[in-house]
């Protein structure tokens, strides 16, 4: 075949694959001698498992298998692609990849595939298309096989129960197999959405065309979704499995609906609900039990109620019904005025992946395994989640809304020991990190003199700064540090490309430098994608000393070790005024008048900085620099006890950063300026 005819044939079965469908021939044709055609003999290795993929393949001609040491999850014939992963996210392959018979295939590298990509969105969202029935297919390969072994078990247990012990061997395989199954699963589709993700976001970065973002938006939207989904399979597969345990420490129940409700406000706010909480006076606010998956169940309740309502209130309430000597029973009740729930569904609703109306999940998302999880936490605990629920009959109808409850017996806890556990959580010995080399990166100065002096001020460390990811990434390639803080938020290269950059693209012992997150972000997606790009931890901004230090220690495995608190009699007076409060900036400071001086002469310095570039970014309609003003401010916020403009701030940068939100807010902008600068006036008073 001469060379123009093999250019015709390539083109022509490029643009019949239904990913390449719509883009035009022009843009395929001009990149056609950048692509190759490859032929393997029957049995001839293509892919193999755990190597770095840089291509990705279209069959011609014959028929490969997709499998891993043991088993086959898939096989693809004429028209069929795969690798395409390697193209989004440069990672080992999870599965190999075998000729079944002699096949001719078209290879794409890397840079061939993103000439083709620019200007085509719709590519992405076919591959991710493709990717999750690729992945359910897979699944129920999996699936099958496993119910097959579990089969085969059952009848050898009937049939000779003298081979107890080689079917017990056997279950323990097949639960082994399963488990690895779901680990597979987690990491087959968290890898690769993960690249997508962050390509979307440079993408929307890139300032594309209206339709364009569209597409993006909707590409993050599934991508958040998906991830949201994965982390409710595998929740309800430890409970399944019996992995998971309850804790019962001390703990206060105000802290817990306090931290429900800040959680969830903006999300109330966004739709114009009232979200109020009552708890019964006569309850001992310090408990013992288990508050993090106590603050699971109510925020899922909470958090579906609030989904399913669209006008009025929802109510989060706790009573007491019982009470001994160490032993409260308590009433745990979330009301909404929602849509309310027909009489004949009920029941189902506790059922894994289900809801009310098979509409909902379209209309409003989610697995429908929240109302699973919460009702097996809550037996766990000993107890029972109930319903009651009346449908909106019409759309005048007022008298609609549904209210789950459950009771749980939780032990009279113990003021003393909260406070000692607090204690050796805080009061941590900084000197434990004597004689390391900590790199801060931040290209906040504010943020990097606050990390450093916090370090510095607890131990004998050395530390370095950089202003922008780039700067580190040159740094630790001259110097040797013990570990990284990274910002996530930078402009040019944030902190999660950095990481994937120092992990992918720097040689040893570069590359597996410690990476500590700093973040704003305490949502559960945000601090998983930490930890999915290669951190190693992560630390809340605005963070303490002890969690610094616990930090660090932990990625270095060094072992921690407690100071005994100091009485501080000249501890600086907290100076209170209407909208600043030092008591915060008092205890992180630890009374250290200086220290107290030195960041509020930071804050006044900053503000008219902060003032100018937000008023300007409003006059020039330019919200995103907005959001990225607001979102470098709230930390100061923060250490200046500013808690409305913090609050203020959050909702601000959201709606900011929302895309699709056309009617910016403007008077919360300006309403923001004016506190800031009476702020200003209080603490230069």
């Amino acid at each position: 075949m001469n060379q123009a005819a093999n250019s015709e044939q390539i083109l022509s079965q490029l643009h019949s694959t239904d990913i390449f469908t719509d883009i035009p021939l022009d843009i395929l044709r001009n990149n056609i001698q950048s692509l190759s055609l490859l032929h393997f003999h029957t049995d001839d290795e293509i892919i193999r498992k755990d190597e770095i993929g840089d291509a990705m393949f279209i069959i011609l001609n014959g028929t490969v298998k997709v499998h891993d040491d043991d088993y086959i999850v898939a096989t693809l014939h004429r028209g069929s692609y795969f690798g395409e992963m390697s193209l989004l996210h440069t990672a080992p392959r999870s599965m190999s990849i075998t000729a079944m018979k002699d096949v001719d295939l078209i290879r794409i590298d890397q840079d061939t595939f993103y000439s083709i990509l620019k200007d085509q969105p719709t590519l992405i969202q076919k591959i991710i298309s493709n990717l999750v029935i690729r992945l359910r297919t897979q699944n129920n390969v999996l699936i099958d096989e496993f119910k097959s072994r579990e089969d085969e078990l059952k009848k050898q247990v009937e049939e000779q129960t003298r081979l107890y012990k080689e079917q017990k061997e056997r279950a323990e395989q097949s639960e082994k197999f399963k488990q690895q199954f779901l680990a597979n699963m987690s990491h087959e589709i968290r890898t690769p959405m993960n690249a997508v993700m962050g390509m979307t976001n440079l993408l929307l970065d890139q300032s594309p065309r209206n339709d364009q973002t569209h597409y993006l938006n909707g590409i993050r939207k599934s991508s958040d979704i998906l991830l949201h989904i994965i982390n409710d399979i595998l929740d309800l597969s430890k409970i399944e499995a019996g992995k998971m345990e309850l804790e019962e420490i001390d703990f206060s129940l105000s802290d817990v609906i306090d931290q429900i409700q800040q959680t969830l406000q903006y999300k109330a706010e966004e739709k114009g609900l009232e979200l109020r909480t009552e708890i019964d006076h006569s309850i001992p606010d310090i408990l013992a039990g288990d508050p993090v998956r106590i603050n699971q169940i109510l925020m899922n309740l909470t958090g579906n109620a609030i989904k399913f309502t669209e006008n009025g209130s929802v109510l989060i309430g706790i009573q007491l019904i019982e009470k001994d000597a160490d032993i409260n029973k308590l009433c745990c009740f979330v009301r909404d005025t929602g849509i309310g729930i027909p009489a004949d569904k009920l029941d189902a609703v506790f059922e894994g992946f289900s809801q009310a109306n098979t509409s909902d999940t379209r209309k409003f998302g989610g697995t429908g395994l929240g109302l699973t999880i919460s009702k097996q936490l809550v037996e766990m605990m000993g107890g029972q989640i109930s319903i009651e629920s009346k449908e909106a009959l019409h759309e005048h109808d007022t008298e609609h809304g549904t209210t789950f409850s459950f009771c749980i017996e939780l032990k009279k806890g113990s003021q003393e020991r909260l406070h000692k556990r607090i204690l050796s959580e805080e009061h941590v010995d900084g000197h434990i990190l004597d004689g390391l080399n900590i790199l801060i990166v931040d290209d906040n100065e504010y943020n990097r003199i606050v990390a450093s002096d916090t370090l510095t001020s607890k131990s004998s460390i050395a530390v370095s700064t950089a202003e922008s990811a780039l700067q580190a990434i040159e740094m630790i390639q001259q110097d040797a540090y013990h570990a990284i803080l990274m910002d996530l938020q930078m402009p040019e290269m944030d902190g999660y490309e950095a990481t994937r950059y120092i992990r992918s693209q720097l040689p040893s012992p570069v590359c597996d430098i410690p990476i500590i997150a700093l973040t704003a972000s305490v949502l559960k997606n945000d601090l998983d994608k930490c930890l999915q790009v290669g951190m190693n931890s992560f630390v809340p901004k605005p963070f303490k000393a002890s969690e610094l230090i616990t930090a660090i220690a932990g990625v270095l495995h060094i072992e921690l070790k407690h100071v005994q608190p100091e009485n501080n009699t000249n501890a600086t007076p907290v100076t209170k005024s209407h909208l600043t409060n030092l008591e915060y900036l008092n205890k992180f400071c630890e009374g250290d008048k200086t220290r107290m001086k030195k960041y509020i002469d930071m804050f006044l310095k900053s503000v008219p900085s902060m003032l100018e570039k937000i008023s300007k970014s409003l006059q020039e309609n330019n919200f995103e620099e907005v959001a990225n003003q607001v979102h470098a401010g709230r930390t100061k916020f923060v250490m200046m006890g500013m808690k409305g403009s913090q609050e203020l701030s959050v909702t601000i940068e959201k709606a900011c950063r929302d895309t699709l939100m056309t009617k910016k807010p403007v008077d919360l902008i300006e309403q923001l300026l004016k506190e800031i600068q009476l702020a200003f006036e209080e603490l230069n008073n």
